[in-house]
């Protein structure tokens, strides 16, 4: 500072050197309130953490950790990126944890149907409205699949059985309002069938039940029963995607001639008060990601079907399925107040 300006500040009434003092605290305050808040451009400055809202091992967290590790060994983020499970509550752990870190660039998190289930459940303090839904990457369907010893041959002779034999065929799946269960109600409204479901723990206690004998059919991820399938221990009667999965001798539900198609949305979310800077950055880098070969290759291994839709595009794809579980949980007769 010169001598001019030093002049000049001197002569300033002490009133207003308290009011300046002020306004510097107030907006040091600020600035320590909320680090991550700045316009303009940005990218990651410190480790990026992607939260898992699954257990290790199924396929949201394989999705999570392929995502992880094609951002960093691609160099499309600078910094590492390293995937952290936090299951728990159908996602609600996971989700929950999200929502507390607003305008936080530095974590997101993965996305699959129960990220919108289990809050039109009620079983959540948040919805879709109160994140920043980044990315749908992929989309994947159910396989309706028997033992191989099983009298049904198709899905037309598990139906006519289930008509003839109300509450007779048992359908083992996960806890009502999951995927499997959800297959299980359209089943019944498209065919009119009767169909008692027997619902478990986990995924793999519901293949132990079908091949153990215990229940008569189940609605599984294709990826995780392949093996099965290709073993000769399962026999796939049908899938609820639109069109064949590559790589799977199984007909649609369509072409066995039942109007049944489901589908779901695979994922990138992230914490509210992201800003434009923060948004664009992580709308360009999963962009990046998903057309890479290592994605691809990870596609089809997984047989899930390419479906991406970033930013607005992600934000109106994340509203319409709400929408859709909406419905389906008002039938199902387990939709949350509010």
């Amino acid at each position: 500072m010169n001598r001019a300006t030093r002049r000049t500040a001197s002569r300033w009434p002490a009133t207003s050197g308290l009011a300046l003092v002020s306004v510097l605290a107030l907006s040091a305050c600020s600035s320590l309130a909320d680090p991550t808040v700045q316009e303009g451009p940005w990218e990651p400055g410190d480790n990026v953490k992607l939260v898992i809202h699954a257990d290790a091992g199924g396929s949201s967290d394989l999705m999570g950790r392929q995502i992880a590790d094609i951002l960093s060994s691609e160099d499309i983020v600078s910094q590492p990126v390293s995937p952290e499970n936090r299951p728990g509550g159908s996602g609600a752990v996971a989700y929950t944890y999200l929502l507390g870190q607003e305008g936080n660039g530095h974590v997101i998190a993965t996305l699959s149907s129960s990220y919108l289930t289990t809050a039109v459940q009620g079983k959540a303090d948040y919805t879709y409205e109160d994140f920043t839904n980044l990315a749908i990457l992929a989309s994947d369907g159910l396989m309706i699949a028997v033992s191989a010893d099983s009298p049904y041959e198709s899905l037309d002779d598990l139906v006519t059985a289930a008509k003839e034999n109300p509450g007779q065929i048992s359908f083992g799946g996960t806890q009502l309002g999951g995927a499997d269960s959800i297959v299980r109600h359209l089943i019944e409204e498209q065919t009119g069938a009767d169909l008692n479901y027997v619902s478990f723990d986990g995924g793999s206690e519901v293949n132990s039940a079908l091949l153990g004998g215990n229940v008569d059919v189940i609605a599984a991820n294709p990826a995780e029963v392949q093996g099965l399938l290709e073993s000769g221990r399962l026999r796939g009667l049908a899938v609820t995607t639109p069109e064949r999965l590559e790589g799977l001798d199984v007909p649609t539900a369509l072409e066995e001639g039942v109007e049944l198609e489901f589908t779901q949305a695979r994922g990138i979310v992230a914490p509210p008060g992201l800003t434009e800077g923060q948004r664009e950055f992580w709308n360009e880098a999963i962009t990046e990601a998903a057309q890479t070969q290592q994605w691809q290759d990870y596609l089809d291994t997984n047989l899930l079907m390419e479906d991406l839709h970033v930013g607005e595009q992600a934000e109106a794809y994340v509203e319409a399925e709400w929408a859709k579980y909406v419905d389906i949980m008002d039938a199902l007769g387990l939709r949350g107040e509010g």
